[in-house]
């Protein structure tokens, strides 16, 4: 007998409904990351193939993309999932999300589903440890792939934000309000867009006689399960543990920052007189933080823009063959109140 898709809510514990949005890729904002992952894992084990698009396919056309994501949908990575959904709508398409919650064992899992659903192309949000076999595998089958960040060992068009030049807009700001003891608060650097974070910093320090103090590079602890914001609370024990206490420290994302502020505040440091932050994405709750946070500002829409402009050319087989370009995108310096040099709303570009 066919599995069917009440199989497949009666096995996750969800309606029926819920579990409908959910393999229809639907980023409802009421269904949550846990139900998510229990309704995926319920179709796997019941082998569940979602064919709502057979009539499509027997036009050779399915009219769906897939969005592969593997960090957790906060802050500055749902903000690119919105708008990459926006942008693939836009064209008439429907969005179709394989999102791993970080598990990077499910990607290539995930590579599979997407060609069961006869996706035309696939924009990469973000990938973890394990996607080049993962996009190998879509690439076996002559996938077109985009991608909002640098991989490895895959062939792609590659549209990014240039986060070197906006850790450097960061760490410069920094240096010009006096700062010299400036932490940098860090995820794993053997990663692209930490180690890119980190090469700001450094080439930054580097123009003002500067060199990096190693006790002043603090790993991110934790697991990411938790979510960022929990991370930061966590890491700012660690940050505190420093002597001298740094003056000021630089996050690789905003929630990480705002997680530390609560953790400073609760140790009682004022911000900025004793400790100025910066964070990097501009979430919309940075400007709603504690005290106001500084931030490089990722032009999310831009970049989910050409980047599904990209992948529609490749769809619609326009123009010859050509090698993976690679597009940085240029970001900003949002100045508010956590450096103290509030200045509500002005921003400052990067440079060459």
């Amino acid at each position: 007998m066919a599995v069917t898709l009440k199989d497949v809510a009666s096995e996750a514990g969800v309606a029926v409904s819920t579990a409908s949005r959910v393999l229809r890729g639907d980023p409802h904002p009421m269904i949550g990351a846990g139900t998510r992952e229990r309704v995926m894992e319920a179709a796997r084990r019941l082998r569940y193939r979602h064919n709502v698009y057979a009539r499509q396919l027997a036009l050779g056309r399915s009219e769906v993309v897939g969005i592969f994501a593997s960090a957790l949908m906060e802050g500055v990575n749902l903000a690119k999932f919105q708008a990459l959904e926006s942008a693939i709508r836009a064209r008439g398409y429907r969005p179709l999300l394989g999102h791993t919650a970080g598990h990077d064992e499910l990607q290539v899992q995930s590579a599979k589903e997407f060609i069961s659903s006869a996706v035309e192309g696939v924009v990469v949000a973000n990938a973890g440890r394990g996607h080049r076999h993962a996009l190998e595998v879509l690439a076996e089958r002559r996938i077109p792939i985009v991608s909002l960040e640098p991989l490895e060992g895959v062939e792609a068009d590659i549209i990014t934000v240039d986060r070197r030049a906006g850790a450097r807009l960061a760490i410069r700001h920094l240096l010009d309000l006096g700062h010299r003891r400036i932490a940098m608060l860090h995820s794993q650097l053997d990663r692209s867009p930490s180690w890119e974070r980190y090469e700001g910093y450094r080439e930054a320090l580097a123009e003002y006689g500067c060199s990096v103090d190693p006790s002043l590079l603090v790993p991110i602890v934790g697991a990411s399960r938790d979510g960022s914001y929990a991370l930061g609370y966590e890491t700012a024990r660690h940050l505190l543990a420093i002597q001298p206490l740094p003056t000021a420290a630089f996050c690789s994302n905003d929630e990480i920052a705002i997680g530390a502020m609560k953790a400073l505040a609760e140790a009682g440091l004022r911000i900025p007189e004793e400790m100025a932050l910066v964070g990097f994405d501009d979430i919309k709750v940075a400007a709603y933080a504690p005290v106001p946070l500084t931030t490089v500002a990722q032009p999310v829409a831009a970049q989910a823009e050409q980047a599904v402009a990209l992948l529609f050319e490749h769809i619609a087989n326009q123009g010859p063959e050509r090698p993976p370009q690679v597009v940085q995108i240029e970001p900003r310096l949002v100045v508010r109140a956590s450096c103290g040099a509030a200045a509500a709303g002005r921003e400052r570009r990067a440079e060459a």
